[in-house]
């Protein structure tokens, strides 16, 4: 059997709020941030042309950086959250030997043996 941190509905969950944090909600506040703020920096422009094309292209060349900043920190959390949360409510054997974080490395290694093994 698996432990309760591994049940579908339980990674469902994880995903979700990974997702909508990671995905949605950093992303979001980021970019209206941005927009905000270069707004501000470029009211006084002259150029018609800077004020409104450099808030669009200041967003465009962050957002190709959100990956790196938001999903690994995002992740860990999440993670650790979903973690402490199971052991609260169901103990030791509810999380069986997981990690805290980095839990995906570590069935991925379980997969490779149990395909190694012939059992999948």
């Amino acid at each position: 059997t698996f432990p309760a941190l591994e049940d579908h509905r339980i990674v469902a969950m994880q995903r979700i709020l990974f997702h909508s944090m990671a995905s949605m909600a950093l992303p979001a506040f980021t970019v209206r941030h941005i927009v905000k703020y270069t707004n501000m920096a470029t009211k006084g422009l002259k150029s018609k042309l800077l004020r409104t094309s450099g808030p669009i292209g200041l967003t465009l060349s962050a957002m190709s950086v959100f990956p790196y900043v938001f999903d690994k920190p995002v992740e860990d959390a999440v993670e650790w959250i979903f973690y402490e949360m199971v052991k609260k409510f169901g103990g030791q054997e509810a999380v069986g030997d997981a990690l805290k974080i980095g839990r995906r490395n570590q069935l991925r290694m379980r997969e490779a043996k149990l395909l190694e093994e012939g059992q999948i």
